[in-house]
């Protein structure tokens, strides 16, 4: 993980390994959410899911809606199964619905999303898998 410099990102890389290492999954939340900075939109997300934030990782995309004056972003909200259970995760979800936020959920691979992030050592994450 030293190869990453954004503390976000290594916040995510951290989540991953560790659900790698606890043989655990990953799942994401895929959601739009409307907020005034990346940091609320996380916010708002996590309120919206009923979660404490220090559960999972948020992620945010920025885009600007044409025909609304309101500031949207695309937020991925990861939460693994070592520190999340499945009751609670499938109430994170049907809270994000009952929002009126339109969520889909993966389940996700932790190496696979590890491979993704750039300044990952890609031989450095080829040992951790196998070991």
């Amino acid at each position: 993980l030293t190869g990453i410099v954004d503390e976000a990102t290594k916040k995510k890389a951290l989540l991953l390994a560790d659900a790698a290492i606890a043989g655990a999954t990953v799942t994401k939340f895929t959601m739009s959410i409307a907020a005034a900075s990346e940091d609320a939109a996380c916010d708002v997300s996590f309120e919206k899911m009923r979660l404490d934030s220090s559960l999972g990782v948020c992620e945010v995309v920025y885009f600007k809606r044409r025909r609304l004056a309101q500031t949207s972003y695309n937020v991925f909200v990861f939460l693994s199964s070592a520190s999340v259970d499945e009751t609670t995760l499938n109430a994170a979800f049907n809270a994000l619905q009952t929002e009126g936020v339109a969520v889909t959920s993966t389940e996700t691979d932790p190496i696979d999303e590890l491979r993704a992030i750039p300044g990952i050592d890609q031989s450095a994450l080829a040992d951790f898998e196998t070991d």
